[in-house]
Order: structure tokens, then C-alpha cells, then sequence
């Protein structure tokens, strides 16, 4: 206010009866207002994140694996019922980060009412803010409740957009590969894709696939299993399958001591 007064005295003053003199100083006062605005617009403000945590701001991690996706691939990233200018702006904007540093990735905001071609193709449902993620064939989608998760020992909610986003992106990539996990099967274990969805759920939003293994059939636990789950069995191990089971486990011991 104070700079704003002395320009507003400036111009009272009886210097500015010098119709020259007046043309100089709106002529300095135009480029200093040019000059400003070509900072501003270079510095590109939408891009800083003031928020004390950062939490609109991707980590060096994610700019360096997003922009060194191969150049092949084109990613498109659907935001379905998220409206501009609305209560989701950051988050619209966060989300069009990714194509700021990747060419290749492009960001839509869609109506599920506007475009039913997407909906089916993709199986969205409609007030959910479903955001899916494609390349070509590829497609990963993830809910709102995807985009989050609970601390039971400190009672909080932790957002884990930035980590399901970039996930997503090289998941559908043509770099993108799913890391194997079996359920073992036979002993009447609980299913997970009936009662543990969204531990299932979970487990393939961090491109894992979920396989099923009947260890009487196959007698060993494949060679490219990363993890194997055993669900409340209901009946006994057999000698062969105890025998099995504890050969993985020796083995991937011996991989964690490498």
C-alpha cells in the first residue's frame, strides 16, 4: 500500500505537467508491469505446492521414473466426474503433474453420463470418482477409497495417491511387469476373492498378480512365486506339501541373506 501511495503521489505531483516526462513514466511503468508478468509466467506459480507437507508436490523418486517411461508408450489418465474449478481442484491439478513431466501422458477430465463408451469399456460406476489408467489394452482403476488408507496404531488417514497414481502409470506401461503372488488352495482356506477383497484389491493396485496354487498337483511352489499366502486352512498339510512349503520358505530365507 505504501509503494501504491507514493505511485499515486508520483502521478499528482506537478512534475507530471511535462507531457514528455509523463509518456517516460508510463512507459517504465508498463515494462516493469511486462517484465513482472513474464517472471511470474516463467516460474509458472500452478506449480509450486505451498502446503506445508508438500502434499501436492511429487517426490523426486516419481518425476524420475514417470520421465523415463519409454516414448512408445501413450498413457491416458481418466478422471471420471471430477469437474474443474470445483472441490477438487488441487487434486485435478496434482493429478496433471504427471503430464507436465511426461509427454507421452495425457489427463481427461470425463462425465460418466457424457461418455458411456468409457464407462462400459472400463466398468465405472458413476459418483465414485473413478480414476483409470490406460495404455492401449492396459488399464489399472482405482476409487476414491484406493487413494488412501488407515493407521490403526496412530488412528490417522495417510494418502497415498502420489505412490497408486505412479504405480498405475508403469503398471500399464510396456515396462510395467506383475511380481506373482499364489494362494495355496486345497485345504479348504478362506477365498480371498470372496472375503478379502480389499486386501486382493490392494495387492493388484501395487501390480501384483494373484495366482492359485494346488501344491498335491504341482508339488512345488513355482519358481517365480514372490509370496506365498496360506488363508485359515481347514484340513491338514500332507507330508509332501508340508515338505514343499518349507523349501520356500528356506530358499527365499536364503535370498533375504544375499
Amino acid at each position: 500500500m505504501k509503494i501504491l501511495n507514493k505511485i499515486v503521489n508520483v502521478l499528482k505531483s506537478k512534475w507530471l505537467k511535462d507531457t514528455g516526462k509523463t509518456a517516460i513514466l508510463i512507459a517504465i511503468i508498463i515494462a516493469i508491469f511486462f517484465g513482472i508478468n513474464a517472471v511470474v509466467q516463467s516460474i509458472n506459480p500452478t506449480d509450486i505446492d505451498f502446503t506445508p507437507t508438500g502434499l501436492y508436490r511429487l517426490t523426486d523418486e516419481t518425476k524420475e521414473k514417470i520421465a523415463s517411461l519409454p516414448k512408445e508408450d501413450k498413457i491416458t489418465i481418466y478422471m471420471f466426474d471430477y469437474e474443474e474449478n470445483g472441490d477438487y481442484e488441487d487434486f485435478i491439478q496434482f493429478i496433471k503433474q504427471y503430464s507436465k513431466i511426461n509427454e507421452n501422458i495425457s489427463v481427461e477430465l470425463v462425465s460418466t453420463t457424457a461418455r458411456p463408451d468409457l464407462v462400459s469399456k472400463y466398468n465405472v460406476e458413476s459418483g465414485y470418482g473413478t480414476i483409470v489408467i490406460t495404455e492401449g489394452e492396459k488399464s489399472k482403476l482405482l476409487k476414491y477409497y484406493d487413494l488412501s488408507t488407515y493407521d490403526y496404531n496412530t488412528n490417522e488417514t495417510i494418502d497415498i495417491t502420489e505412490q497408486r497414481i505412479t504405480n498405475g502409470i508403469i503398471g500399464v506401461s510396456s515396462v510395467g511387469k506383475t511380481t506373482p503372488i499364489y494362494v495355496l488352495t486345497g485345504h479348504d482356506e478362506v477365498d480371498i476373492t470372496q472375503y478379502m477383497t480389499s486386501f486382493k484389491s490392494s495387492l493388484e493396485l501395487e501390480n501384483y498378480e494373484i495366482k492359485t496354487l494346488d501344491l498335491l498337483t504341482a508339488q512345488n511352489v513355482p519358481e517365480d512365486c514372490e509370496g506365498l499366502i496360506i488363508t485359515s486352512p481347514g484340513k491338514d498339510f500332507t507330508d509332501l506339501e508340508a515338505k514343499a512349503i518349507k523349501a520356500y520358505i528356506e530358499k527365499r530365507r536364503k535370498y533375504s541373506l544375499v
